[in-house]
């Protein structure tokens, strides 16, 4: 689903996208076809049974699918995979066959030879993989459905819950373990109202079923098209650790989460030490409502770190480094400010230059741009980005949200770089970042420079220091 994800952004950019998947059994291809894509199927081959568990899953060996694969595709820009199964044997045929740049989502730090990893993990660091390829890590690259940013705007306005809580249970569309059930059976001796996701999939649904028909304040629901709009109708949230804890992050959903499988552990760990979620084992989950009543004493924290630690826009950061591997000329980018950057952009204010055109004129002291720094890389709500060119910082832009779905842009270049094209080139950016709000902009009416930078940028001019984007690529929401 992280593929699709990236191809709903990729495709509203007008880049034409083509699914090649193997047809396993519980496969998505009827429902990525259904999204608007064309799919090829390579057909299932049981030929591999492999020592390592991530390798039985492709069910034959790297280069016999890589070839499967090729016999399919003879031509493309540039190929994602996303394979636990898939490693450098893959990549390095299909890029030597077909001349073009790979791109591998990965979260296990295993071997590449792609030329960009994302690996969504949480505080993963770049350093971490040895490859020589450019590596996205880190929770602000993780891949959701473009829709749980737009949806995260509303949970920003949340200030608590309802009594009873509200609480969404989801192990997966498997959950081989059933934890499913014994979570149910907790939960329906107390008045919460409960929705319990699980497919027909499962080899535990027609249990799951039966029992949740038993209780007037349980629902069972078998698919939901609309997650980001589920996850927003309920106060807590108990399930696995996975992709869906982004989800759940995104919209500062407050969870307990079980780790059901032993690659979980590690990320089940990192939530909880970050104050994300409660974490609980399996056979603790008999006290399932004592942790419950534990994690309502902390829903407020747990609201605000889950909010602060994902945003849900890491499936249009990835498009924006994909576009810089579609279009090289275009080596402009966006990276999140550290305190590291604080003397850097206060010598940048200083400069006359940009002091000229500010809408605050007073040259701020060390201490002032120093704690002002400070707290605008704690909100959540803002965004503070260096503008960034062949890994030389070139300039500043942020977002300083002002109400749900608006925003204020500021930006300023190095005085040093100035007639470069830098600035239209940041905003094109925060175009491919941030499609989903409307962006305003005030300017001087002497900045004569600036006025004409964000007309050529397609804001709309509202009044003579006014301008307004409103929200573009909506195809992809």
């Amino acid at each position: 689903m992280r593929c699709l994800s990236i191809a709903n952004v990729l495709k509203a950019k007008k880049h034409t996208i083509h699914f090649l998947c193997l047809d396993l059994p519980g496969n998505f291809i009827a429902f990525i076809k259904e999204s608007g894509y064309p799919v090829t199927s390579l057909p299932y081959i049981e030929s591999h049974t492999g020592s390592q568990e991530y390798s039985r899953w492709l069910t034959r060996p790297e280069e016999i699918d890589a070839q499967q694969f090729l016999l399919h595709c003879d031509e493309a820009s540039l190929v994602i995979v996303d394979h636990y199964g898939i490693g450098s044997r893959w990549e390095s045929l299909v890029r030597e066959t077909l001349q073009c740049p790979i791109i591998a989502i990965d979260d296990l730090v295993r071997d590449h030879e792609a030329d960009l990893i994302i690996d969504q993990t949480l505080a993963r660091q770049p350093e971490e993989y040895t490859s020589r390829a450019q590596i996205l890590s880190g929770q602000e690259y993780a891949i959701l459905a473009p829709t749980f940013c737009l949806h995260r705007e509303q949970a920003l306005e949340r200030s608590g819950y309802t009594m009873p809580p509200r609480i969404l249970v989801s192990f997966g569309g498997i959950d081989e373990h059933n934890m499913t059930l014994k979570a149910l059976e907790q939960l329906s001796q107390h008045s919460f109202q409960v929705t319990v996701l699980l497919s027909e999939r499962s080899p535990h649904y027609q249990t799951i079923s039966r029992f949740a028909e038993r209780y007037e304040h349980i629902t069972h629901i078998t698919f939901c098209s609309k997650m980001a709009e589920l996850m927003l109708q309920h106060d807590i949230a108990i399930g696995a650790p996975g992709t869906t804890s982004w989800e759940r992050a995104c919209l500062g959903l407050p969870s307990i989460i079980v780790p059901i499988a032993n690659n979980q552990q590690t990320m089940c760990q990192k939530l909880a030490q970050h104050g994300i979620a409660l974490a609980i084992e399996p056979n603790d989950i008999d006290r399932l409502t004592d942790h419950i009543e534990q994690l309502l004493h902390q829903w407020h924290t747990l609201h605000r770190n889950s909010l602060a630690v994902c945003d849900g826009l890491g499936a249009f950061r990835v498009a924006s480094a994909i576009n810089q591997f579609a279009i090289p000329e275009k080596r402009i980018s966006l990276r999140r400010a550290t305190l590291s950057d604080a003397q850097l952009t206060f010598q940048w204010q200083q400069h006359p230059d940009t002091r000229r055109y500010a809408l605050t004129k007073k040259t701020p002291s060390w201490e002032e741009h120093l704690a002002w720094f400070t707290n605008k890389l704690k909100s959540y709500t803002d965004y503070f980005y260096l503008i960034v060119k062949d890994g030389v910082n070139v300039g500043v832009v942020r977002l300083d949200r002002q109400k749900a779905h608006h925003y204020l842009v500021s930006i300023y270049i190095d005085p040093n770089c100035y007639g470069q094209g830098l600035a239209i080139a940041a905003l094109s950016n925060l175009d491919t970042i941030h499609p989903h709000i409307h962006i305003h902009a005030t300017v001087l009416v002497e900045n004569v420079a600036s006025q004409a930078l964000f007309k050529r940028a397609n804001y709309q001019q509202v009044s003579a220091t006014s301008f307004i984007r409103s929200p573009i690529l909506e195809e992809a929401l």
